[in-house]
Formats: structure tokens, sequence, C-alpha cells
């Protein structure tokens, strides 16, 4: 998978623009505060918090949107629609995807900085 299909260079150019000399203070909170939502959702998976898991899920999926991750948003948003059905097992399995793609994604806004 090339980068381009990780996150929307569009998007990030937009950012860019408009943030000014603050895109790189942008690229940090959002490399910082999704490695919290991760922390975060790990240990709503270790208490087996479905409501936690939910709540991480959504707001991960809303940050990686407004950042152009959109495969990462995907995925946040299938993890969130399996804990919002109870399924425990299913949300945990599909929450590795999450971590992969991130990786990727906190690659290429590292080579951003």
């Amino acid at each position: 998978m090339g980068q381009n299909e990780h996150i929307d260079h569009a998007i990030m150019i937009e950012l860019q623009e408009i943030m000014e000399d603050d895109f790189s203070v942008l690229l940090e909170t959002y490399l910082v505060d999704s490695q919290a939502k991760l922390d975060a959702l790990d240990h709503a998976f270790i208490l087996q918090d479905l409501n936690k898991i939910r709540d991480v899920a959504h707001g991960f999926k809303g940050s990686s949107l407004n950042m152009g991750a959109h495969i990462l948003a995907g995925f946040c948003a299938s993890v969130e629609d399996l804990a919002r059905a109870l399924d425990f097992d299913g949300a945990r399995k599909a929450s590795s995807k999450i971590i992969e793609e991130f990786e990727q994604v906190k690659i290429i806004i590292e080579q951003k900085l």
C-alpha cells in the first residue's frame, strides 16, 4: 500500500495552508493524542468496557478523519460499531487493524515534521 492510500495529501496541504507556522504543532498534537487514544483503547479492552471502547474509537475516528487518515478512521469506525453491537471479541480483533494502520500514518506524519 502506498503512502497516498494512508493519508489524503490534499487534506494535508489544506491543513498546512490553514495552520501555516503551527502545522508542525498540529501534527505533533495528533501523534501524541493518537498514542493516548491507543493507550486508552488498550486499557478499555483490559477492562472489557465496551462503552469506553466505543467512545475512544469514535474520538480516534474523528481526529483521524480531520487529518485525512481515512483508512485509519474506517478501522476506528469498525471497532466503534462492533463495540456498539456488544461484540467484544470482534472489536478486539478489529482493533489490531487500528494499530497497524496508525503505524503507517505515523511514519508519514513524522516525515512531514
